[in-house]
């Protein structure tokens, strides 16, 4: 599927056949961790400005079929359209990129609501969404709606360009298995970097087994996004030295990861959760696209 997007801060170009704050008030051990976790990436690069450029990422994933808020003693928590409006406090001018790590729907799902999901993911203007096992019904499905969702199909790489550099993009699912998943770990060998403007991204669908083997066997990314998640409360994490970002269970929380490029030649992460509560209201255009059940006629 070949798609050009251009928004006001990058440009995607596709290669191959497309707050909850993180520090704990009072806990300065954990917090030192998490400033550890939040450094610069090292891609020693020349020639960048030294005006800092940022670029915004949104990543969700885990919705698995809770389209709606929940029914929690809490009060509503979760569902696409809170999900909506704090993508449009987080990004108002949409020029953050928006992934997802899959697992939309699950054995709660009914066929009602497929359409929906495809034609909201497709009104939210998601970039990249990665098949997790259990949306084949949405990912394997010859239906006209189900090509409204940007699924990934192959590792890729997928670059997108910013003016602080290049995000490359690969990504992993149970639905196609890397050729290096197959070889032994040492008889790998790390290739040199391409380009130093790169940050290097995977996003995946597999458990942190499966990763950890795949870290083993590939180059390094600089930043994993990972699902699934059962996690009520996200933080960074590391695995084999790698940062790894997930979201939390059942979309209850949109996670913001902004990169930051400046003038000592490297990126900086500042990953941000946040939760969607009970006083998150729900987009009224979301809204009726889950009542309708299915197409968006505003567009």
């Amino acid at each position: 599927m070949s798609k050009d997007k251009v928004h006001q801060v990058w440009r995607r170009v596709i290669l191959q056949s497309n707050q909850r704050s993180i520090a704990a008030a009072g806990h300065p051990i954990l917090n030192a961790v998490i400033s550890l976790l939040l450094v610069i990436i090292s891609v020693s690069g020349t020639g960048c400005s030294k005006q800092s450029r940022e670029l915004q990422i949104l990543l969700s994933g885990n919705m698995r079929g809770l389209i709606e808020p929940c029914d929690c003693e809490l009060g509503p928590m979760g569902g696409l359209a809170k999900r909506a409006t704090m993508m449009d406090r987080l990004d108002p001018d949409g020029t953050a990129l928006r992934f997802d790590t899959g697992n939309l729907v699950s054995e709660i799902s009914v066929e009602e609501d497929f359409a929906a999901i495809a034609d909201i993911y497709d009104h939210l203007d998601y970039d990249a969404v990665v098949p997790g096992v259990g949306d084949s019904v949405l990912y394997l499905s010859d239906s006209v709606w189900s090509h409204r969702i940007p699924w990934l199909s192959d590792e890729g790489p997928y670059l997108y360009e910013w003016p602080g550099g290049v995000i490359r993009l690969q990504a992993f699912s149970s639905y196609w298995l890397p050729e290096s998943m197959a070889a032994e770990a040492d008889t790998v060998t790390e290739p040199a970097r391409e380009d130093d403007d790169t940050l290097r991204v995977w996003l995946a669908n597999m458990d942190r087994g499966e990763l950890k083997l795949l870290l083993d066997r590939m180059p390094n990314p600089d930043v994993v996004f990972l699902g699934p998640s059962d996690y009520i409360a996200p933080s960074p994490d590391t695995l084999q030295q790698t940062l790894v970002l997930s979201t939390g269970d059942e979309g209850m929380d949109l996670l913001s990861v902004k990169i930051e490029r400046n003038g000592n030649g490297g990126f900086r992460v500042h990953p941000s959760w946040h939760n969607l509560d009970p006083d998150v209201p729900e987009d009224p255009v979301v809204k009726g696209m889950i009542e309708a059940g299915s197409t968006d006629d505003s567009r």
